[in-house]
């Protein structure tokens, strides 16, 4: 698999709804999520840190939104 510009931004729209993604692994379709897990890359996505737990395995998660804060102060950046 490889990543281009906008590649996933261009397929969120797509979709004409709010700006959530599910990437799976061949051959699952994501049914049955129960783990949320995020990446992070600390270089425009040409690389990828280690997987987080953002919210642990429970029952069947959907749509679990997550934002980030933007404003200037001691949480910027978190999630």
């Amino acid at each position: 698999m490889s990543w281009t510009d906008n590649t996933l931004q261009a397929a969120v729209e797509a979709q004409a709804g709010p700006g959530v993604m599910m990437v799976v692994a061949s051959g699952n379709s994501g049914s049955s999520c129960s783990t949320v897990v995020a990446f992070r890359s600390t270089d425009n996505g040409a690389t990828w840190l280690a997987r987080s737990t953002a919210l642990p395995g429970g029952q069947s998660e959907d749509k679990e939104w997550i934002a980030m804060d933007n404003f200037p102060g001691p949480g910027q950046g978190n999630l």
